[in-house]
């Protein structure tokens, strides 16, 4: 036996001396592939004749790649420091810089980021013949449509588009603008060397000849690019081998294509198949969860994982009354949990960065430490600050602070020299910036006129501000700004989860039961969000924190106890999962977030979701909850076998007071809500206008009662209902949850 093999079981050991020809190593998740990849590099040194240099190893984050060098330098010594181990793009960046002359580039070449190509578009749209509208066209549109025929090796004369969609032609300007730069872009790094092996026999030929063994981990992220890359490395020796779990194929909006590797064995049909199947992370009753979910997709390699841990303890469903009554529910759970784990020890897993206010709110509202992985928090997102400073500078005309953030966001066409005479016209008079260009407005000129519409849309918002409930009020600041309109014409991946964090503000907002005057309760949400802000930066004494993140950035992580939140239709899966190819790469994800947990792993999901309009509506649980084993769930909880009927609209209510005790401190769980009992047959509304005096109408914890008198706006109006068990209360229609007795 090797020494390289030493503790590995069978098949790990099989995957580790199988040196020559192809190879493919279906690892399933926590079957220690990274082990098998660094003791098969030791291998290789130790038992062929090679240079460090012969061995070229790729994967797809620097922190796996600096992993795996480390763990081969533990093994050989300094010669791991001579082995190619690198990043897709790093590796590619190396050979580029020794070969690129054949392509016209020199070796000096620059790579341009994001910026650097926005730059270079909005030079290309300043062409006099081409007359481009950036906001028919968003130059970072266009930018991520550039990006994606890239990634599918898409050059500028084969995109298909209409005639009159200019991208064909600023793509092939952009194109002749980085060669004259000697630039590339990121996406060239792969790109080229694929030409370059393609197209340049003696080229592939040197690169194949010192590449003697090639190893690609998560090979089922590969991109068509990525692919081609390979296939050129290795078409003379096919000594390749690639390590991944196509149940763990998550990365489709990046251009992975699952085929690479569904279809290895056709593309080397000499392939060894080696399965990983033997799981040292999770419990019994995890892995029984997660394999009885992902067996539900078709085109899948066969795996079962298997594991001598204990079976574990049962899983737990939550089912809470709204989101942030969810949130409630996981941080009840955590503070019980708290008692005998650490904060670090626990994730709270969800499909989108919009869903983590809630649960960032129970989190500082509760003390207890929580860190955000892979975006900034929620109240300091850009698209939550920009909105938020709207409504400040409405609500305070002195925040010269606010006005400087939103002035021209969206663009206005007012320059930063305008900005700049207007702060010290407002210096010079002793008055705040937005008196200043009230001033200049005044005085009149066509020069004013997009200061006029700026000041305008303030104006606005500032008369809402004392005359609609909050939600319909953030709601205007999204959208009669322009703000929102932005980004629906920027129609990127980026934009789209900007135009979902701003849903969720919406929101929260039309979730706040009005308890106060409209400005006493958008003061009040103010002060929230920036105390939320500050909860962010709390120290936690050396404890760690909570792990906050969605279930794309979870992947290769794993955790003691694990909450997956937010498992309804429409959510995890996502809205824009329609067809059974996304389903099915949702359902990986899943599977992905329910394997990241080592001992005990919590599945929640909401029986309401606010709309962001402010409606309360019904959110049918996952399908992926009917899928897993009831077994898994032991007879503590089961999940839905079936939708369950449309459950009634449960009232809002804000975050609890921050505990006085230590900050996880174990408290007794959050309560549901209390129910009034339904009477009879209700209707859920769909226009405000059947809000009308004598109208019976059902709430969910006041009960059945009659509407005595409507004022207001249409859109909201406030209603004086006399309850028949409480009295008279006032309420507004849109976020009171009311239903019509039929």
């Amino acid at each position: 036996m090797s020494r390289f093999t030493e503790g590995l079981n069978p098949e790990q050991a099989r995957a580790v001396s199988t040196l020559d020809g192809p190879l493919l190593i279906l690892a399933g998740a926590g079957s220690g592939k990274t082990r098998v990849l660094t003791r098969r590099v030791g291998a290789l040194l130790d038992e062929r004749d090679l240079r460090p240099w012969n061995i070229l190893a790729v994967t797809f984050t620097n922190k796996a790649a600096g992993e795996m060098r480390e763990r081969v330098e533990r093994l050989v010594g300094e010669a791991a420091r001579q082995v190619w181990i690198g990043t897709f793009h790093a590796v590619c960046a190396r050979i580029l810089r020794q070969s690129i002359e054949p392509l016209g580039w020199r070796r000096d070449f620059v790579v341009y980021d994001d910026d650097d190509q926005l730059r270079v578009i909005k030079t290309i749209y300043q062409e006099s013949d081409l007359r481009i509208s950036p906001k028919d066209y968003p130059p970072a549109q266009l930018r991520s449509r550039i990006d994606r025929a890239k990634n599918g090796m898409i050059p500028p004369a084969e995109v298909v588009a209409p005639r009159s969609d200019p991208m064909p032609e600023v793509y092939r300007r952009y194109e002749l603008r980085l060669k004259a730069a000697n630039a590339l872009d990121f996406n060239d790094l792969i790109g080229k060397v694929v030409e370059l092996l393609e197209a340049h026999p003696t080229v592939a030929e040197r690169w194949q000849r010192q590449f003697k063994y090639v190893l690609v981990d998560e090979y089922q992220d590969t991109n068509i690019g990525q692919y081609r890359m390979v296939k050129a490395l290795v078409q003379e020796h096919q000594n390749l081998a690639v390590v991944g779990d196509d149940d763990q194929s998550i990365y489709s909006f990046r251009g992975a294509d699952i085929r690479n590797i569904l279809d290895f064995e056709k593309d080397f049909p000499a392939a060894t198949v080696v399965r990983l199947e033997r799981n040292y992370r999770s419990t019994q009753n995890i892995l029984r969860a997660a394999s009885g979910l992902v067996r539900h997709n078709l085109a899948r390699k066969e795996k079962t994982l298997w594991t001598e841990s204990e079976v574990g303890e049962p899983l737990r469903l939550l089912t809470a009354a709204d989101d942030n009554h969810e949130a409630e529910l996981v941080r009840a759970e955590i503070d019980r949990l708290l008692v005998t784990r650490r904060p670090a020890d626990i994730a709270i897993i969800y499909r989108t960065n919009a869903q983590s206010r809630p649960f960032e709110q129970a989190m500082a509202d509760a003390g207890i430490p929580y860190v955000l992985v892979g975006g900034r928090k929620f109240y300091a997102r850009q698209e939550i600050r920009d909105v938020l400073a709207y409504l400040r500078l409405a609500m305070n005309p002195t925040d010269d602070v606010a006005l400087l953030r939103v002035v021209n966001t969206p663009a206005r066409g007012i320059g930063d020299k305008t900005v700049e005479g207007l702060f010290v016209e407002a210096r010079e008079a002793g008055v705040p910036v937005l008196e200043a260009i009230r001033a200049r407005v005044g005085i009149g000129g066509g020069r004013t006129d997009k200061l006029a519409g700026f000041l305008a849309v303030i104006d606005r918002i500032a008369e809402l501000c004392g005359t609609v409930n909050l939600g319909t009020l953030v709601q205007a600041a999204c959208n009669d700004t322009g703000y929102r309109a932005m980004w629906v014409a920027e129609d990127t991946d980026e934009a789209r989860g900007r135009l979902e964090n701003l849903d969720a503000l919406v929101a929260a907002a039309a979730a706040v039961v009005p308890t106060q005057s409209p400005v006493e309760d958008l003061q009040a949400f103010l002060d929230q969000s920036a105390l939320a802000g500050q909860a962010d930066e709390l120290p936690d004494e050396g404890r760690g924190a909570v792990t906050m993140l969605t279930a794309h950035l979870a992947k290769g992580l794993e955790f003691p106890v694990v909450f997956v939140v937010g498992l309804c239709e429409k959510t995890f899966p996502h809205a824009r999962s329609e067809r059974d190819s996304e389903i099915a790469e949702e359902r990986r994800l899943a599977y992905v977030a329910l394997t990241r947990a080592r001992d005990l792993l919590f599945l929640s999901y909401p029986r309401m979701k606010r709309s962001p309009e402010g409606w309360s509506q019904p959110a049918l649980p996952s399908r992926f909850l009917a899928e897993i084993p009831a077994e898994a769930f032991g007879r503590a909880s089961a999940p839905p076998r079936r939708p369950p009927s449309a459950p009634t609209p449960p009232p809002s209510w804000g975050g609890s007071a921050r505990a006085a005790q230590r900050p996880w401190a174990p408290r007794a769980p959050a309560p549901a809500p209390p129910r009034a009992p339904r009477p009879g047959r209700t209707l859920v509304p769909e226009s405000m206008e059947v809000f009308q005096a004598g109208t019976e109408v059902y709430h969910p914890t006041l009960g059945s009662g009659t509407i005595s008198r409507r004022d207001g706006i249409p859109s909201n109006p406030k209603l004086t209902i006399h309850f028949h068990d409480h009295g008279p209360r006032t309420v507004f229609a849109l976020t009171a949850g009311l239903e019509v007795l039929l």
